[in-house]
């Protein structure tokens, strides 16, 4: 495995939340090239088993209920990213990125997913979804 530098073009990065049964979510950058080892590591720690094999303890670890991933979106500028928060100098202020838009569910708790009757997304799917949307 190569580590991505801080070059990582961010068309490259993924935004992979995992939201958990407390209703507090988890929301972290991935390289696209990780995120299937780093959803397989998270449903390891977080659901079945659903504790950290390696800690002494083995102490259980917080629920997941439902991991999204999506790509980072440039937007803007806005009225409120410009100094002075003047609407009609939007175009001085900073182009932003969200993943929100894009949230796509890569993998959800199977009563979760059925009590929410949910889609859940293969990650080549919602590479082919954002593809298109782009």
């Amino acid at each position: 495995m190569t580590m991505p530098s801080l070059d990582t073009p961010i068309g490259e990065m993924r935004q992979v939340r995992v939201l958990f049964e407390t209703g507090k979510p988890s929301e972290y950058a991935v390289h696209k090239d990780e995120v299937a080892r780093f959803i397989e590591a998270q449903t390891q720690l977080h659901h079945t088993p659903g504790y950290n094999s390696c800690a002494p303890s083995k102490r259980t670890a917080p629920m997941a209920l439902r991991i999204t991933a999506s790509p980072f979106r440039p937007f803007g500028p806005v009225w409120w990213s410009t100094p002075g928060l003047l609407p009609e100098d939007t175009d001085n202020g900073a182009t932003l990125f969200d993943a929100a838009a894009g949230a796509l569910i890569v993998w959800a708790d199977p009563e979760f997913a059925q009590d929410q009757d949910i889609e859940i997304y293969s990650l080549e799917d919602a590479e082919a979804v954002w593809q298109k949307a782009a």
